[in-house]
This record gives structure tokens, C-alpha cells and sequence, in this order.
């Protein structure tokens, strides 16, 4: 008697667990975002991290691609965060600023992580967005990718991203006419050369 009661609550308990490992397999599959929320809230930053991804390769939509870049974030995954935030503000710029609307703060926030996070994986690419990817190209001030660049690489003191930023200056000094504008611009700049002469 005793062993049908015990084998009876193992079968039950195994098959509980086979139920729940296919049910969250299959809802992985069919809606991976709804398992991404699932491990999020669970503090399982990286099952949440994958299973975004799955979302947005899914859909392709600018709402996924931020959810990824805010997993990556979750996550503490330095590559992924380079990678979705160049993706996002670079590759689908133009969809990044109807997605965040007329906050400029917001999108600013996302190029910065691009320069920032792109700096230690792929330097080249910090530099593209700095040059390129400004939210009005025609500003130069705190919130600006470029801004931020330049004085990220005058605090690192790193030469050979300071010359790569100092290369593609006349590319886009013609952007800035306001006088101002200008002259911070190009006294930066010259700090710009120092870093990279002192090498």
C-alpha cells in the first residue's frame, strides 16, 4: 500500500514537472515575449535576454529591439548591449526617433550607450555613431553622441580614439554653424589633438 502511495505521488510529481518543462518550452516557442516577462520578473536576466531575442527576430518590430537592448542592460551583457544599441541607432535610426517620439533625451540615451558600449568592443563603431547618429546633427551640446565622444575619449586619455574622432572632423564641422556652437566645438577638438599627440 505504501509503495502505490509513493510511486503514485512520484509519477504525479514527475509528470507535474514534464507538464510545466513543455508547457514553458512551448509558450517559448509560440510567444517567446511572454517568457521573457516570465524569466525577467524571476530574475533570470539571460533566459530573458535569449528569449527577447527569439521576440524580435520574430517580429523585427523597434518595441522588441528596445525590449532586447533593456534585457542586454538586465543582463550586464557588454557585447549585447553594444551590439542592439548600434543596432538601434544606427541600423533603425530613423524608426528609433518615431519610437521615441519628441523625448530627444530618450534617444540620446541610446546613442550614448552605443558610443559608450561600442568603445571596448568595437571602437569604429563608437566613432560612427558619434559622427552620424545625433539625434539633430546640427547640435553640439551634452546630449549629442558626438559631444558625449569626445569628451569620453579626453577622459580615457586613449589616443587612437581620439585621433579617429579627430579624423572625421571635417566631416562634421559643416553640420554646426551656430557660432557657439563652434567654438566649443573646436576647442574640444583641440583637446581632441592633444590626447592623441601626447602618444
Amino acid at each position: 500500500m505504501k509503495r502505490t502511495i509513493l510511486r503514485t505521488a512520484l509519477i504525479t510529481f514527475l509528470s507535474m514537472i514534464l507538464i510545466t518543462f513543455f508547457t514553458a518550452v512551448i509558450i517559448g516557442f509560440a510567444a517567446p515575449k511572454i517568457m521573457g516577462k516570465i524569466y525577467r520578473d524571476l530574475g533570470m536576466n539571460n533566459a530573458s535576454l535569449t528569449m527577447y531575442e527569439k521576440q524580435y527576430d520574430k517580429t523585427g518590430e523597434i518595441g522588441d529591439l528596445n525590449q532586447v537592448f533593456k534585457s542586454a542592460v538586465l543582463a550586464g551583457n557588454k557585447e549585447k548591449i553594444a551590439e542592439y544599441s548600434y543596432t538601434l541607432v544606427k541600423r533603425r535610426g530613423e524608426d528609433l526617433k518615431k519610437f521615441c517620439g519628441s523625448d530627444k533625451s530618450k534617444f540620446m540615451f541610446y546613442a550614448n550607450s552605443a558610443v559608450e558600449y561600442n568603445y571596448a568592443v568595437n571602437p569604429d563603431r563608437s566613432v560612427d555613431v558619434a559622427v552620424n547618429c545625433g539625434f539633430d546633427r546640427r547640435i553640439y551640446d551634452a546630449g549629442s553622441p558626438l559631444y558625449f565622444a569626445i569628451r569620453f575619449a579626453i577622459m580615457k586619455a586613449d589616443a587612437d580614439f581620439a585621433e579617429s574622432l579627430y579624423n572625421e572632423f571635417d566631416k562634421y564641422k559643416s553640420s554646426f554653424t551656430d557660432e557657439t556652437t563652434e567654438k566649443t566645438l573646436n576647442a574640444d577638438v583641440l583637446k581632441l589633438k592633444e590626447v592623441y599627440s601626447k602618444n
